[in-house]
């Protein structure tokens, strides 16, 4: 009588730790994917007529919020995200502004729990977003963003 009992609390054991794993694994790929989406938007967003038309002759480098606010309301960074992560997750939503000289991208996403619907009152699906920030700069150390 105690053996199934046991089994049926190992298998359930197992079933929370492999949707718990899916969900790390999701929350990892989205923190990537704003990362990797940050750093891109960065650059792209840097102002060709500020770098030309320094008053001091040195290259400025200013970032585009126009280009950036384009890029987020067109939804064209949403597109790029669902390219880098995998089909198994919807509702992939990627917003950007320019903040303090420093591009910030938020990314959300959901997805499906393997084992978790099978259980009446559980969640089936999960809700993530990740937040990153990167900055187009010259000098050594810390980031602003």
């Amino acid at each position: 009588m105690l053996f199934p009992a046991a089994l049926l609390i190992v298998f359930v054991l197992g079933a929370i730790a492999v949707d718990a794993s899916i969900a790390f694994l999701a929350k990892r790929e989205i923190n990537d994917a704003s990362a990797g989406l940050a750093n891109d938007l960065a650059i792209e967003a840097i102002s060709n007529q500020a770098f030309y038309q320094a008053a001091d002759g040195a290259p400025k480098v200013e970032l585009d919020a126009d280009f950036v606010r384009q890029q987020s309301d067109a939804g064209v960074l949403s597109e790029r995200v669902r390219g880098q992560l995998d089909s198994h997750y919807r509702d992939v939503v990627a917003i950007a502004e320019v903040r303090n000289g420093c591009v910030v991208v938020t990314v959300s996403a959901s997805g499906d729990y393997l084992f978790t619907g099978a259980v009446p009152g559980a969640p089936r699906t999960f809700r993530l977003s990740a937040s990153a920030g990167a900055t187009t700069r010259r000098e050594r150390g810390a980031s602003t963003c």
